[in-house]
């Protein structure tokens, strides 16, 4: 058996990886805000979830395009370079969809 080991991993350790966790959960519900232990300033205060008044910075995507197919296929360029397969992109092109403000009232 190969004697294998990686020095770097010695810096991870499992409440760091919490912390990471947390953070990006946060971020991604709450902006960088102190929310359910945010990347803030250390401190936790619960929010409800989309409550952006205490953020500092939110995630945002913004995007030229029409209709969901150009935005998904959009999306799929800058986060995956454009490896996502086709049945994939139907199921999230119908998520996306599914989230759109009816455009008929």
């Amino acid at each position: 058996a190969a004697m294998l080991y990686s020095p770097e991993a010695m810096l991870v350790d499992m409440p760091k990886v919490t912390g990471l966790l947390n953070g990006l959960y946060s971020t991604i519900k709450n902006g960088i805000s102190n929310c359910y232990y945010g990347f803030g300033d250390g401190r936790s205060v619960p929010c409800e979830e989309g409550d952006f008044n205490n953020a500092v910075a939110k995630l945002s995507f913004d995007t030229s395009a029409e209709d969901a197919a150009a935005v998904v296929s959009e999306l799929s360029t800058l986060l995956t370079s454009g490896r996502i397969s086709p049945k994939n992109k139907e199921l999230i092109i119908d998520a996306y969809t599914s989230k759109l403000p009816d455009k008929a009232a």
